[in-house]
């Protein structure tokens, strides 16, 4: 094996790696969302009309939550903020609004009925809590995986069911 193939198959291991690490956080975002939203459209709102029905203020609440979190993730991509200070950014920025969600979260299930949408949401979200923390402290970790999403599709579009 050449250097250069030596190279390539030691960076594929570490994309593969790092998919792998973030293949939670991601997932718990994502599955948080359509817990307690249903269906999202790509503008993060709900495309069951009846989605927010059952408590559209607590609803729009976590969902103001999960969208500041992506505002910090969108306002870092658009200066260029990278690696270390990208992680800084999120520890300074991004973790403070996790604790604020973990807070609220803690009240929430404390008033809402376990078997509403938004409890059942909450009683998903809170033992995943820990993991979501995780993504502030490495500045390569992504919020969601729509890139590796995409990566993938081809072959997974390609594969026999």
């Amino acid at each position: 094996m050449t250097s250069d193939q030596q190279i390539i198959a030691e960076q594929a291991a570490e994309i593969e790696r790092l998919k792998s690490k973030v293949a939670s956080l991601e997932d718990q975002l994502y599955w948080l969302r359509k817990k307690m939203f249903g269906k999202m459209s790509e503008k993060n709102l709900p495309l069951d009309p009846d989605a927010l029905d059952e408590d559209s203020r607590s609803a729009s609440e976590a969902l103001a939550y999960i969208n500041r979190l992506y505002h910090i993730e969108n306002e870092s991509k658009d200066a260029g903020i990278v690696g270390e200070a990208l992680k800084e950014k999120r520890q300074k920025e991004a973790y403070p609004v996790i604790l604020q969600f973990e807070k609220w979260m803690n009240e929430m299930a404390r008033k809402a009925s376990q078997n509403s949408r938004i409890g059942k949401a909450i009683k998903y979200t809170f033992p995943l809590l820990p993991r979501l923390g995780r993504y502030v402290n490495d500045g390569r970790f992504c919020i969601d995986n729509n890139l590796v999403e995409n990566a993938i599709r081809p072959l997974a579009l390609g594969r026999k069911n």
